[in-house]
């Protein structure tokens, strides 16, 4: 059977499509190789590769050349720090102001479709039906996004995990304060050493002055 393993390249216009507003975004790469229903043995060593480093991640993106990591399952939703199109980093990239042209936005959908269709990405919860609500104590106002004259681009669908409503039952309220970690800030709950981005999205955990990479859990309360 053939490896389940996602990859990307570097070469420019073929895996990594510019954006017109400057920057590029990868696309994904289904691995040809055997791998007998699981990873082939180079996309194991990728994984082990990945796992290490991911560990050191401090912030929401992975350092270095992305061609040597193994970006996940070709089954799976694409990591949270991976340049890959339609992943996180891509819609953040897009609702920060990133432009796509309609030529690359088309060549970048056709390569997606190629690939196994996605299960619902991690991220909305709605079998505890609550809502995270961060309550920070800072009053700071964050600067308004940069304005870029508008172009005609091609909207970008919502996310599958999205199109569904979530239903809520009960507001789960935190009471978190803004601090500075490494030059960046962030939301910082010191009951749980949890730490938020400003959008309120988890991101990890506070340990000797740095963020770690850490699962979130629901059960903590």
């Amino acid at each position: 059977m053939r490896c389940t393993g996602r990859l990307v390249s570097d070469v420019k216009g073929v895996g990594a499509i510019p954006f017109e507003s400057g920057g590029f975004f990868h696309l994904p790469i289904w691995c040809d190789r055997i791998g007998g229903g699981g990873l082939c043995a180079a996309c194991e060593k990728r994984k082990e590769r990945t796992d290490a480093k991911v560990a050191q991640i401090t912030g929401t993106s992975l350092q270095g050349t992305h061609p040597s990591y193994l970006h996940g399952l070709v089954t799976e939703p694409v990591p949270f720090w991976s340049h890959i199109y339609d992943g996180a980093w891509f819609r953040l990239k897009i609702s920060g102001g990133a432009i796509v042209s309609e030529e690359n936005m088309a060549k970048a959908k056709k390569v997606a479709a190629g690939l196994p269709e996605l299960p619902e990405a991690p991220g909305v919860v709605v079998r505890k039906k609550k809502v995270l609500v961060a309550a920070a104590t800072d009053t700071t106002v964050a600067p308004k996004p940069r304005k870029i004259a508008p172009k005609k681009i091609e909207e970008i669908a919502p996310m599958a995990a999205l199109e569904k409503p979530v239903e809520v039952h009960e507001v789960l309220r935190i009471e978190v304060k803004k601090i500075e970690v490494g030059g960046r800030s962030v939301y910082y709950d010191s009951r749980t050493q949890k730490v938020y981005d400003l959008k309120c999205k988890y991101i990890g955990r506070l340990r000797e002055d740095e963020i770690v990479s850490f699962p979130d859990s629901d059960k903590e309360n």
